[in-house]
């Protein structure tokens, strides 16, 4: 008997892939948006008006995103790369990856590089679902403001914003932060912190890198959490200021952990060694340096 095979393919890479797109689909579909995935770089962007080298034409052509936004109207808004280990340490992905950067940057396309942090739910709201939202909140917010409704001066801050019900007092839409820390308050009481110290830094054009060490006072409970952004394209939230609530909502999920006796406190010379080390690359960068003690 002759087997049979099937050449099908399945429209998802992996699981990744699959609850990246569940993800977004939920998130854009509360604003009448629609999420396609597997949309060649060429059915986005006039590719033959963008001046792009032969390279580059070529790979518009060839080459598709993981996902586009879509509008009601089915214009494209932005696109979505869920990128996996290969696009930080593959030579050849990170070169192809910094083709397509340039060309969203040139075609002023926004694109949001993600990864499976992203996808995390640990506080009420997602990475991804936190962007999403955030642009198209951002988008109505400019609208606000071209026809006066709001200041010109008025900056968007998304952590800023705040709904309320007949449940309770206002509170933020999203703070990835504090729900964390309010689980551990209701658990634990909240550990006196002695300080927290942060560093951040950007690797060539291409990658933030932050940092941050928390130290208690009680039982000697030392952490830290590190977060990374790979370059992307999208207003609402600058790729440096998620770098770093990527960083702080991983310290105080680490202290979660440590405080739920599900890990081990880390000693507080080896945070400081952590937090020492970061501070060479950014010495080494040159490009971005920060750092911040806070008592």
């Amino acid at each position: 008997m002759v087997k049979k095979h099937n050449h099908k393919k399945n429209l998802f890479c992996n699981q990744y892939e699959r609850l990246s797109y569940k993800q977004a689909n939920i998130a854009s579909e509360k604003y009448g948006a629609h999420v396609f995935s597997k949309v060649r770089v060429a059915d986005c962007l006039d590719i033959d008006q963008l001046g792009l080298s032969r390279d580059g034409y070529r790979y518009a052509l060839s080459s598709h995103f993981d996902f586009v936004i879509f509008s009601e109207d089915y214009d494209v808004l932005f696109s979505i790369e869920c990128d996996g280990p290969q696009h930080w340490n593959d030579p050849k992905v990170i070169k192809r990856d910094k083709i397509k950067n340039n060309i969203c940057e040139t075609g002023k396309l926004p694109l949001l590089r993600i990864d499976k942090t992203f996808l995390s739910t640990s506080a009420h709201i997602s990475m991804l679902n936190f962007l999403i939202e955030c642009w198209f909140l951002n988008e109505s917010f400019k609208r606000e403001k071209l026809i006066g409704n709001i200041s010109q001066d008025e900056p968007f801050d998304p952590i800023n914003l705040c709904s309320s019900d007949d449940s309770g007092p206002s509170k933020s839409l999203f703070d990835l932060i504090n729900p964390v820390r309010r689980r551990i308050e209701k658990k634990h009481g909240w550990p006196p912190v002695k300080n927290t110290s942060i560093t951040g830094h950007l690797t060539g054009k291409d990658r933030y890198d932050y940092c941050h060490g928390l130290f208690t006072v009680i039982g000697e409970v030392n952490t830290y959490g590190k977060g990374a952004c790979r370059f992307y394209l999208f207003e609402p939230v600058p790729p440096e200021d998620l770098a770093s609530i990527i960083a702080e909502h991983n310290m105080y999920l680490a202290l979660e952990k440590i405080l739920d006796g599900k890990s081990n406190s880390v000693k507080a010379s080896d945070v400081e060694e952590v937090i020492f080390n970061h501070s060479k690359r950014i010495e080494s960068n040159k490009n971005i340096t920060e750092t911040i003690l806070v008592q």
